[in-house]
């Protein structure tokens, strides 16, 4: 309901389930109750909103069951009911290169390339295991993961979209550092490379009852305290309307970097209030209660997405911007190269700035009134990549909103930071 009052007449073109689709073992008879009813589900929407899909541990139940051990059956004959109700693209109809299977597919609307993944192909059978479970190698290889390669490499659209269902990043309750979350490591060891080689800009992904949101990151590929600031692309909200969209650069040296990983798990189910802690994580929402949606626009050089709860409120938004690097000075690409994380922060923050050519570098802490709070010299910087970390809890400096303003030869940029405790 939520939904339909917030689209009101401009429905969305189509509809992804990110698995776990009906609960609790994905049975017929639990998608006729939980998914095609027409009282208290979908059924009335469907005429006007088709629907593309990926499986989940839950719906596995019913095709090769998780618990208490691993599937052992060849993924080529896996077959249930959440198997016979889709039918998905599974021959490039839509565009793509044929899976000719209904367990992994691609396809093109508009100036978009989606790729739909399964995350439950694991097993402890290393024929059948084409997810990767329990294998760290970076050379590990399976039929799913070779046609991933293809497709995306095949692929000239200009965005390009990435749908599963078992979450490579959450920060709730160190969820995918969890020993027991093996599918989840799987999917951020073997998907995640993979995507980013290809320059995917969104991922969309369930499994954990909450919404989750990453910054614009890339190349993180292990446990939450291996993520380094290099990894982050570009450390704002996303929000143009506080401190600026993400930007991806359609060529240069920094064509296609950068990816937003959303967790869109609360459709239905919610887990209780808990802090998010993950360095990759900007925003995450939950409550017991707490239902919603991820809704996104793409036009032309833009996407928008913003995260709907079942109260008509819009708690996140966030925008990818495509842009060509040769469009711009080398000093001003470089500065889209520059972040502040973590943001908001307690005690010390790292500005993260590229260099593109030789240049004395100064960091500045204004306050509201302008006036310099802390500074920082960094010297003179040859061409690369830099971090310089604010200790502003060795300078006294109180809680509140501050600039952060980086001064390189003269071209200056400013960021927008909190003090929190």
């Amino acid at each position: 309901e939520s939904y339909l009052n917030f689209t009101n007449n401009r429905r969305a073109d189509f509809q992804l389930w990110l698995g776990d689709n009906a609960y609790q073992d994905g049975t017929e008879a639990e998608f006729q109750q939980n998914v095609f009813d027409t009282v208290n589900c979908f059924g009335n929407v469907f005429t006007n909103l088709p629907f593309f899909s990926t499986s989940g541990n839950h719906d596995y139940n019913s095709i090769c069951p998780w618990q208490p051990s691993f599937c052992n059956q060849d993924p080529e004959i896996h077959t249930g009911p959440y198997l016979n109700i889709i039918d998905p693209p599974t021959e490039g109809e839509l565009g793509g290169v044929a899976s000719h299977r209904k367990l992994f597919y691609s396809f093109d609307y508009g100036d978009i390339h989606f790729v739909v993944l399964n995350s439950e192909l694991g097993s402890l059978n290393s024929a059948y295991n084409w997810m990767g479970l329990l294998n760290t190698s970076s050379t590990f290889t399976s039929p799913m993961l070779e046609w991933l390669k293809a497709d995306l490499a095949a692929t000239t659209k200009k965005w390009k979209v990435a749908v599963w269902h078992q979450c490579p990043y959450s920060g709730q309750d160190n969820f995918t550092d969890d020993g027991i979350q093996q599918f989840c490591i799987a999917a951020r060891t073997h998907f995640n490379p993979i995507i980013e080689q290809y320059g995917i800009d969104l991922v969309l992904t369930g499994h954990d009852h909450n919404y989750q949101r990453s910054y614009l990151i890339n190349g993180h590929y292990g446990y939450k305290n291996t993520f380094t600031p290099a990894m982050m692309i570009n450390g704002n909200s996303g929000n143009e309307n506080f401190d600026g969209p993400y930007i991806k650069y359609t060529d240069g040296p920094f064509a296609g970097v950068g990816a937003v990983y959303v967790l869109a798990g609360n459709g239905s189910g919610g887990n209780d209030v808990t802090s998010f802690d993950h360095p990759a994580i900007y925003y995450g929402h939950t409550c017991d209660t707490c239902h919603g949606s991820f809704i996104f626009d793409v036009s032309g050089n833009r996407l928008d997405g913003q995260y709907l709860t079942h109260t008509g409120q819009v708690l996140d938004k966030f925008t990818i911007v495509k842009q060509s690097f040769t469009g711009l000075t080398e000093e001003q690409a470089a500065f889209d190269h520059f972040y502040v994380y973590p943001n908001p922060f307690r005690e010390w923050t790292g500005v993260g700035y590229t260099v593109l050519t030789k240049c004395p570098v100064k960091i500045d802490v204004l306050d509201i009134t302008g006036k310099v709070v802390y500074a920082f010299e960094a010297g003179t910087r040859e061409p690369g990549s830099y971090v310089s970390v604010l200790d502003l809890d060795r300078a006294n400096i109180p809680n509140g909103n501050y600039l952060i303003r980086l001064d390189c030869g003269g071209v200056i940029k400013y960021k927008k930071v909190l003090r929190m405790e």
